[in-house]
């Protein structure tokens, strides 16, 4: 097949003319169900427009259009307003067609386009190899039996030998992609530099040692795929300079278009690697004159020695010097770490002493809203702490209550048992004194001295007494 509107004629056994004359020879229509009456070729001689965003392809001078699963509903609305649409309810030999491809289970579908024959809407199926029309088999309630009759045919093995990726929808695509067969968009042309650069973000995407492109096989499999990259292909410290020259090259344009009065913010954390380097994280956010926000990481620097402020204050400074915005900073986000207070405070004091920068460390400084989070969070499970004076606690199930076996000073069971105890707590403190011992004696701390067979003796007391303090204090 060279194309749409030169098409190889398909074997008479297996063609549906799109006029549907008499004696059609079809493996999906019974004897009985081969002729059509001229009112129902009345009714398939309208038709409505196809919207522009679903696929139409000719096929021997036809046009079909082919159903796609992610326009479905676009498909099925315009498929709705279709004349064959209206013969279904006019016939009962026709049914309406299952296009959902979800719903398949042969393998015979995955050769065949599903479609619609425009103007008239009548449900085909189009072989992906021999461009062969039939008529859609749930459109008449049979089965894939005819499609798999037709795939092993000599017309269609022959197509497939001729022509082994042949595909109606990609050959009218063919043309967009003579430049990009790769499948991939925004691929540019090969040149020596264009080259570089991709081979440089490979490596770096896959975290590959630089030596790696000195490996015999590594550039055979280049020379494979393209040539003349033979003597393009770099060594290792060229690998070196050019990941250099890059980084510089994403520096400069890191910043590029950043308005003259803007402010910029930063954010620091350090991190520790699994292998005990430690690294201190720098993010720089701002908002543009546009009013658009921009968040770059502009550090990811190892931190050598001990992790002092004046070291942290170096780094940093260093960081703002090279980006060009030591004039620029308004506000640092740290956590409460004392070291933190310090680098602000030596770098408040180091760009005033080299670039005469008033800086002011304690209005500039942004407190880290998670960890404010995780200190009181930390200081209310501190102080709801209470101590069982009985080391295990026995598991007991029932339909009423299910306890929870936890050590003195435990995990979330223990935790959540506390949190239960502080709403009867906060529930006693309004009743009355008499309600307050009912409270106390519905709570989780009570019941486990209940259930681990402590008849409301010491432990009991003791924590009646405990509670009975919280309430009163």
């Amino acid at each position: 097949m060279s194309g749409f509107g030169s098409l190889s004629q398909p074997e008479e056994e297996y063609i549906i003319t799109e006029s549907l004359p008499d004696s059609i020879e079809s493996p999906f229509l019974h004897p009985q169900s081969q002729t059509q009456t001229s009112e129902e070729e009345a009714i398939l001689t309208t038709g409505v427009p196809v919207p522009s965003n679903l696929q139409t392809v000719n096929v021997a001078s036809q046009y079909y259009v082919i159903y796609d699963e992610n326009k479905k509903d676009i498909f099925n609305s315009w498929w709705d307003n279709t004349s064959a649409k209206q013969l279904i309810a006019a016939d009962k030999k026709f049914h309406h067609p299952q296009w959902n491809n979800r719903l398949r289970t042969s393998t015979a579908w995955k050769q065949f386009h599903q479609a619609a024959q425009n103007p008239s809407g009548t449900p085909k199926i189009i072989c992906k190899i021999c461009d062969t029309v039939l008529l859609h088999p749930t459109y008449t309630s049979h089965g894939t039996q005819g499609m798999n009759r037709h795939a092993t045919s000599t017309q269609c093995k022959q197509a497939r030998k001729r022509n082994p990726s042949n595909d109606i929808v990609s050959a009218m695509e063919a043309a967009s992609r003579k430049k990009l067969k790769s499948g991939f968009s925004n691929v540019p042309a090969y040149t020596t530099d264009n080259f570089h650069i991709s081979l440089l973000r490979v490596f770096i995407s896959l975290n590959m040692s630089f030596r790696a492109v000195e490996n015999n096989e590594f550039r055979k499999l280049l020379c494979l795929l393209q040539p003349s990259a033979k003597d393009d292909i770099p060594g290792r410290t060229k690998m070196r300079k050019l990941l250099d020259a890059e980084t510089q090259r994403v520096r400069k344009s890191l910043f590029k278009g950043l308005g003259e009065t803007t402010k910029v913010n930063l954010a620091i954390d350090a991190w520790t690697s699994p292998n005990n380097l430690a690294f201190l994280g720098v993010v720089c956010y701002y908002i543009t004159d546009d009013w658009e926000y921009k968040e770059n990481l502009i550090g990811f620097e190892p931190l050598l020695g001990s992790h002092t402020g004046d070291h942290l204050a170096q780094v940093i400074s260093n960081l703002l010097v090279t980006y060009k915005l030591e004039n620029r900073l308004l506000t640092i986000t740290t956590d409460n770490a004392s070291n933190n207070k310090t680098m602000r405070e030596a770098l408040q004091k180091a760009l005033r002493r080299l670039y005469d920068i008033r800086w002011d460390a304690d209005r500039g400084r942004i407190p880290c809203l998670a960890h404010v989070i995780q200190l009181v969070v930390k200081k209310i499970v501190v102080s709801l702490k209470i101590e069982c004076p009985y080391e295990t606690i026995p598991v007991t199930f029932d339909e009423d209550e299910v306890l929870v076996n936890s050590s003195p000073g435990g995990d979330f069971g223990a935790t959540l048992q506390k949190v239960t105890l502080l709403e009867h707590l906060h529930s006693a403190k309004r009743s009355s004194s008499e309600s307050r011992i009912e409270a106390i004696k519905e709570s989780d701390l009570f019941r486990m001295s209940r259930h681990a067979g402590i008849q409301h003796t010491q432990c009991a007391y003791e924590h009646f007494v405990y509670v009975n303090s919280l309430i009163n204090g």
